[in-house]
């Protein structure tokens, strides 16, 4: 029996422990500020053509879009939180029109639950690309209506 206790005990801990984590998340505003790690590139579409991308992306991909702002040419969107998915972390995406046309995106990662760590660098890297395709599938709609 007195395995059996510490598997229970053990079991309680780590659910209290994913109660609070969420907690957090949940409660957790939208980061305002840029967040230090950042990775960005850039594209030939416009920044409004670049927000829809992201916008439709994010809408059929289960992800909640926390922030969006027109004006400020800038969207955050986030894992929803699930028990199994974990949900913790905002991707602030920021567009810059550039001198040469061209629109820089730059795509962050800021924890929901203060957990940084390579698993938010992966999931940034993973965001990225998914925009990038977002934005090539957008290209390719406007290209093959316009035929």
């Amino acid at each position: 029996m007195g395995d059996l206790q510490a598997i229970f005990l053990g079991l309680l801990v780590i659910l209290s422990f994913n109660v609070v984590i969420y907690m957090i998340a949940i409660l957790r505003k939208p980061p305002k500020k840029k967040p230090r790690y950042i990775k960005s590139f850039e594209t030939d579409e416009s920044s409004e053509e670049v927000l829809k991308a992201i916008a439709y992306f994010a809408l059929h991909n289960n992800m909640d879009i926390e922030f969006f702002s027109k004006t400020e040419n800038r969207i955050t969107v986030g894992n929803k939180l699930s028990f199994w998915s974990g949900g913790l972390f905002f991707y602030p995406i920021y567009l810059t029109k550039k001198d040469n046309g061209r629109t820089l995106v730059e795509v962050g990662v800021k924890a929901k639950a203060g957990i940084t760590g390579s698993a938010a660098f992966r999931d940034r890297i993973k965001v990225v690309n998914v925009v990038k395709a977002a934005i090539f599938m957008f290209e390719h709609k406007k290209t093959t209506q316009n035929e």
